[in-house]
């Protein structure tokens, strides 16, 4: 588990495009393959949700 100060720490030495998938992994728990495999489709901006099936696993 990290600080809050370590995960902005870590945000801010990643380099700018990387940003994202670094807050993606800490706020929403999702691991490196399951950011990585994500669509612009997947992510419901409104609701502040995501949906992404693969290799035979319901929704999330």
């Amino acid at each position: 588990m990290v600080t809050t100060e370590q995960m902005w720490q870590l945000h801010d030495a990643m380099p700018a495009h990387l940003r994202a998938a670094v807050l993606l992994g800490v706020f929403a728990g999702l691991r490196v393959a399951e950011i990585s495999a994500l669509l612009v489709g997947d992510i419901d901006f409104t609701r502040g949700s995501s949906t992404r099936s693969g290799n035979g696993q319901p929704s999330r």
